[in-house]
């Protein structure tokens, strides 16, 4: 639960005190007190009251909370206690005071702090572009510093929420890499496969964070077939066998067994696999 910050001194609230902290009765809060009882009666005398129906909030906390915000979250942003939030979404209070009222009514939806739990469909449309670009689990998780076994559940978006860590991570990750084709070819037909838009797709278009933006493109082309995902395969085996890496990190990023990828580098192909040869690929 979310504490209301200390009041300043002056107002109503910090003369009062609350179960938390101490009643404050120096000569500004007192005078702060005999300001608020002023407004208050000058309210009552035309006829206004000092607070604001629950009806008239609820449309416009509703819009918060189904933009992905959490009560926490709307406490946090509007400066007031998270019962204040809670009271009124559960109808166990039928009014608030006119300065709470304002201050719930100034926050924006979708507006996130570092504390927050985020809606994930940012974090997800992010991975997703990342994977039709190229880039398999392994090399978002290092770059975002997840658990690799967090991506894939990203991917097939089964979470509604993330946490901060993982969703700024991911975003980092895709800063890194949105530009860079990746390697993994395993990656790219699941993108393709799905219908997923990549970085490029998401920069012409627009609205990466925009809750209503579609998160498939129809595809114009066919998925690849079995001989196209083994030649782009074996065009990634050659792709990093250049630069030394080990047979099984090799495997492990294009998705297939080591002996898979000894057999195409001796120019062989794997019994019950497409047949396919580095030098087609070439």
């Amino acid at each position: 639960m979310t504490a209301r910050p200390m009041p300043p001194h002056g107002s109503e609230g910090r003369y009062k005190g609350s179960k938390t902290r101490p009643a404050c009765k120096c000569d500004t809060c007192l005078r702060g007190r005999r300001h608020a009882q002023t407004r208050r009666a000058l309210i009552r005398l035309h006829g206004g009251s000092s607070l604001v129906p629950r009806d008239q909030l609820m449309p416009h906390l509703t819009k918060l909370l189904d933009s992905g915000m959490s009560q926490q979250t709307i406490a946090r942003q509007a400066g007031v206690a998270q019962t204040t939030v809670s009271y009124l979404v559960r109808g166990k209070v039928s009014s608030t005071q006119l300065a709470n009222a304002r201050r719930l009514l100034a926050v924006e939806p979708h507006t996130f702090d570092d504390a927050a739990w985020q809606p994930a469909y940012r974090t997800v449309r992010r991975v997703r572009a990342l994977y039709a670009a190229g880039h398999g689990p392994e090399t978002i998780a290092d770059l975002a510093k997840v658990d690799v076994s967090s991506i894939p559940v990203l991917a097939a978006a089964r979470w509604v929420r993330v946490r901060p860590r993982v969703a700024h991570g991911i975003r980092t990750a895709y800063d890194t890499l949105a530009g860079v084709a990746g390697t993994s070819a395993k990656a790219r037909y699941r993108a393709r496969k799905s219908g997923w838009p990549d970085p490029t797709w998401w920069e012409d278009m627009g609205g990466l964070d925009d809750p209503d933006a579609p998160d498939h493109v129809d595809a114009t082309d066919k998925p690849l077939t079995a001989p196209q995902l083994a030649a782009a395969r074996a065009a990634d085996i050659q792709h990093l066998a250049r630069f030394g890496i080990p047979t099984h990190e090799i495997a492990a990023r294009v998705g297939v067994t080591p002996e898979y990828v000894r057999a195409q580098l001796r120019g062989h192909r794997v019994p019950g696999q497409p047949r396919t040869r580095l030098q087609e690929a070439a």
